[in-house]
């Protein structure tokens, strides 16, 4: 085995109810046209404060952060809100992502019904109608009135040593389900959809992945430890988890496919007709950040890793994600705090996602 986040590590997954498969290499060498890079083309130190004049309609969206706990695990109410800045050349875009927490665990098959503000659950309502949620009076109404139920969350994650040897985990997931609010730079509501999350991708989060790869190496040659292995399906998994809150409302449909360029057709036909993310991570590259970022819970060590994005096995943008335990309230993100990059084929497109305010429920202003 190559050293822990680095090396021939590779991933392959079968994610549902995704249509498109998610191809995932962590710590993996994928062969491409470009050469992986893993520095973005701008300074980490550029990384905007909590002052940046471009996130000031933050404060009216939602302001402050709660201090980060290990205990209660999913509270009705948490949020976090993320400030997405987008430089196109000379030009620059600003949005935010408000995503609250609107159930605790649900099951496969559970019914969720998304009320207007200030409307009751039906007076015939039986047990088989599963929960009610309620939209606030801010709230964009497009799903008023619609029903969702709560899929299935499986994947298999199949990694192949340096030796040969094969390991696989088989792992299902229970679901939460959120409001996903996105708002212009000015601070003004656009759209909220709603989306179920799998809940354990969440909570296991990146950081134990960095502090374990940090902390030691194995020989070369030997396998990873069970632990490790666990630690790289966590990683793994809250990647493609946080992804997918990035990626639930029609709106945010462009600001994705402006990071990352379209596939061409022979990519696609290549892929099986698929369009495959994956990613490259650097956990043996990570390092302790020395700026404090609000939110990180005290004592704790927050990472700043680099990662490489592809789409159909081309590089397409180089990353750094910095990253804090995912103690609530900020397993509402994978504890993910920024990430920051730019495109490979254009590095003059550059992007910036920063956790701007997070949280807990009953606590949130």
């Amino acid at each position: 085995m190559m050293p822990f986040g680095s090396g021939s590590t590779r991933a392959r997954t079968f994610l549902r109810p995704c249509i498109a498969a998610l191809w995932v290499a962590l710590g993996g060498c994928v062969a491409t046209p470009h050469e992986l890079r893993t520095e973005p083309s701008f300074a980490a130190e550029e990384l905007a404060s909590l002052n940046d004049s471009a996130f000031a309609p933050r404060a009216a969206i939602l302001d402050g952060f709660d201090a980060a706990t290990n205990f209660d695990a999913w509270r009705v109410g948490d949020q976090v809100l993320f400030g997405v800045r987008l430089d196109d050349n000379a030009r620059r875009h600003t949005w935010f992502i408000r995503v609250e927490l609107k159930t605790g665990l649900v099951t496969r098959g559970t019914k969720v019904t998304v009320m207007k503000a200030g409307e009751l659950p039906p007076a015939d309502a039986g047990s088989d109608a599963g929960l009610f949620v309620s939209l606030s009076p801010a709230d964009g109404t497009s799903d008023a009135g619609r029903t969702f139920t709560a899929p299935a969350w499986s994947f298999e994650f199949a990694a192949t040593d340096a030796d040969g040897r094969r390991r696989s985990v088989n792992r299902s997931n229970e679901s939460i389900f959120v409001a996903i609010h996105v708002y212009d730079e000015h601070g003004r509501l656009i759209e909220t959809a709603h989306a179920f999350l799998p809940e354990a991708d969440l909570r296991g989060g990146l950081h134990r992945a960095c502090r374990m790869a940090t902390a030691s190496q194995p020989a070369a040659g030997a396998p990873l430890s069970d632990e490790q292995f666990a630690a790289m399906v966590d990683a793994f998994a809250a990647m493609y988890a946080f992804t997918g809150v990035m990626t639930r409302t029609r709106n945010l449909e462009p600001i994705v496919w402006s990071v990352l360029p379209l596939p061409s057709i022979f990519s696609i036909i290549l892929s099986g007709g698929r369009v495959q993310l994956g990613f490259d991570a650097g956990f043996e590259k990570a390092i302790v950040e020395t700026r404090r970022f609000p939110g990180a819970g005290r004592g704790q060590s927050v990472y700043r890793v680099p990662v490489t994005m592809s789409i159909n096995r081309i590089a397409a943008a180089a990353c750094q994600m910095v990253l804090a335990p995912p103690d609530p309230p900020l397993h509402l993100c994978a504890g993910v705090v920024a990430v920051e990059g730019s495109r490979i084929d254009d590095p003059a497109r550059r992007f910036l996602i920063q956790l701007l305010a997070a949280r807990r429920g009953g606590q949130s202003k």
